[in-house]
């Protein structure tokens, strides 16, 4: 596989997010997440400086990207137990003038 740079996660369910491939590729891309996540993969292996998190409407910045986390009609949950625990995002990626 080519080398990742950053990674977004919409939301923890099972079918967006394997703890497997998260442990493969841990700490070597930058994962972008939704508020409340970041424990979550700092429990799985990835460093905290390679997990930033995102409330609805945060703009960060890197390098010419701009990405913001962009409110999306959905819900979260990893178990019985922590449904709606964590935050859910669309995202929209600006790399220049072009937006995604």
């Amino acid at each position: 596989m080519p080398h990742i740079d950053y990674i977004v996660i919409s939301h923890s369910h099972y079918d967006h997010l394997d703890k497997k491939t998260v442990q493969q590729i841990g700490s070597n891309a930058k994962w972008l997440v939704p508020l409340g996540m970041q424990q979550w993969f700092i429990r799985t292996g990835v460093k905290q400086e390679s997990v930033v998190e995102f409330d609805w409407w945060d703009v960060k910045k890197f390098n010419d990207a701009a990405i913001t986390a962009t409110p999306a009609q959905h819900w979260s949950a990893r178990s019985l137990w922590d449904r709606n625990k964590t935050l859910w995002a669309s995202w929209m990626l600006q790399i220049g003038d072009k937006i995604q």
